[in-house]
């Protein structure tokens, strides 16, 4: 059943592990691919417009977050005191050895100031939640104040939010992968406490935007159907330039998603083989 729309805005914080406040977006990975060119200006851009929460890889993935890191170093740079304005999630998928990982990017990033705000293990199937356990050991080895996963399995996304082995945690959910709503969001209150960040929001849209007739969703309607969620806290953007920041933060001024809007971005998605 939908619960009530609420109105999420770039500025609103959420309360995470540790006292850390979070933006309802994160912004992920700058891609340096697209129909428009990308730009070392985005996490700028994000932080201006109310976004605090930043995540970056440490291993896999890392050329192509690239950009990201160099967006993050320019807006890092711009004072030091500002590193204690901003939340950075480390992803490491090297689950039994994340600590290198991590050593590897505060090299890269000196500008982080070897601080881990939320250490994420990435990339979780049902076979990788016992390391779960020795990632909250390894971020107190490094005063990280709290540990976060990337779930690829969504019944291993439930059992650690529910026995409260991680803070944040990141599910895919879509209109193509609106199985997450029965299989972790309905459980959300058995793991109040934590937080869940949608990702992979607007898997499918682009497709969907050149097939749809009557409603023509844009790709913001995307982060929008996730938010439209009250079990979702926040999510985790892929944006190219500071353009795409503020169409997102306009948006998101908008009034919340209708049903309709959300039901017809569902039939949309039936076009594609769904994820249930």
């Amino acid at each position: 059943m939908r619960g009530p729309p609420r109105h999420v805005r770039l500025t609103d914080r959420l309360l995470v592990r540790g006292g850390l406040r979070v933006s309802p977006v994160c912004l992920g990975r700058v891609p340096e691919e697209g129909p428009r060119p990308s730009s070392d200006d985005t996490a700028c851009a994000a932080f201006d417009a109310g976004v605090n929460f930043f995540f970056v890889t440490a291993d896999l993935h890392w050329r192509a977050y690239d950009l990201q890191r160099r967006s993050l170093r320019k807006l890092l740079s711009r004072r030091r005191s500002l590193r204690d304005e901003v939340v950075v999630a480390v992803a490491a998928y090297s689950l039994n050895f994340p600590l290198a990982a991590v050593a590897d990017l505060f090299a890269d990033l000196p500008e982080l100031d070897r601080r881990v705000d939320v250490l994420v293990a990435g990339g979780l199937y049902a076979r990788d939640a016992p390391h779960l356990d020795a990632f909250r050991e390894y971020a107190s080895a490094i005063d990280a104040p709290a540990v976060g996963a990337t779930f690829h399995d969504r019944a291993c996304a439930a059992s650690a939010l529910r026995e409260r082995r991680v803070d944040v945690g990141f599910v895919r959910y879509n209109p193509r992968h609106d199985g997450a709503r029965r299989d972790v969001l309905a459980e959300r209150a058995a793991f109040e406490e934590a937080r869940v960040f949608a990702f992979k929001t607007t898997f499918g849209a682009e497709d969907a935007i050149a097939s749809a007739a009557a409603f023509i969703p844009r790709i913001q309607d995307y982060y929008r159907f996730a938010l439209a969620r009250p079990e979702v806290d926040g999510i985790l953007a892929k944006l190219r330039t500071p353009g795409e920041v503020l169409a997102l933060a306009r948006a998101l001024e908008e009034p919340p998603l209708s049903a309709d809007e959300e039901a017809r971005l569902l039939e949309l998605a039936k076009s594609a083989t769904p994820d249930r």
